[in-house]
């Protein structure tokens, strides 16, 4: 795999910019009714514990995925057990809705979800290149494990 390669990311933050600052003007203009009616600090809560996950999640992921990549090798252990992609669901389920709970607003709820549609658009992309790199054994990875959420059926028993 390419040493500097960097995943979707740059292009995830690219589009993903232009859509928060959209709905950020949203909910300030239509401030007070795009807030939630009741009292913040559950979200507050909520918030910082998607926070502290999503922060979790994508640092723990980091080292292992910039060891893979410098040694051409395929993750499907610990965090990569459950997730193909945990730095994409970091940020999507923990990062981002977690600042969104926070700041109270139902319609900056609405980013999370045009996020992950445009990661699940970019991951075919970068999967393209897994495929090519690791062939057989990444299909077989992707077949035991979700992108982004993971498989509650795995767990039962």
């Amino acid at each position: 795999m390419n040493k500097k390669y960097l995943g979707m990311g740059p292009k995830l933050a690219f589009f993903n910019l232009p859509i928060l600052i959209l709905f950020g003007i949203l909910d300030f203009f239509l401030y007070p009714i795009s807030h939630f009616p009741f009292n913040p600090i559950y979200l507050y809560i909520i918030g910082i514990i998607l926070i502290s996950y999503g922060i979790i999640m994508y640092f723990s992921s980091v080292p292992r995925f910039v060891k893979a990549i410098k040694n051409s090798e395929l993750i499907t252990t610990g965090i990569y057990s459950h997730v193909r992609h945990p730095l994409y669901s970091g940020i999507i389920l923990g990062i981002i809705s977690g600042i969104i709970c926070f700041f109270n607003s139902w319609i900056l709820l609405i980013f999370p979800a045009c996020s992950y549609i445009l990661f699940r658009i970019l991951i075919k992309e970068e999967e393209k290149d897994l495929i090519k790199e690791f062939g057989e054994k990444y299909i077989s990875y992707m077949n035991e494990t979700n992108a982004i959420f993971p498989k509650f059926k795995k767990y039962r028993t």
